[in-house]
């Protein structure tokens, strides 16, 4: 048997949720009001959560952003 583990989740700094938004090619209101924030259990993410499945097939990667 094999047994698989993840490092414990470290917490990292909360972003802004409307340059979040903004990045996504999303409005603000499209974003649930949690806010953006950088989380890591040995692959680091941003979690940026959104409102529904809509927003979620809407959003889009702007590098410009």
């Amino acid at each position: 048997m094999i047994w698989l583990g993840s490092p414990r989740i470290s917490e990292g700094r909360f972003y802004d949720r409307s340059l979040c938004a903004k990045a996504l090619g999303l409005e603000t209101n499209n974003l649930l009001p949690s806010s953006p924030q950088f989380l890591n259990a040995g692959n680091p993410t941003l979690l940026i959560a959104l409102k529904d499945k809509a927003a979620v097939d809407k959003a889009w990667l702007g590098m410009q952003a």
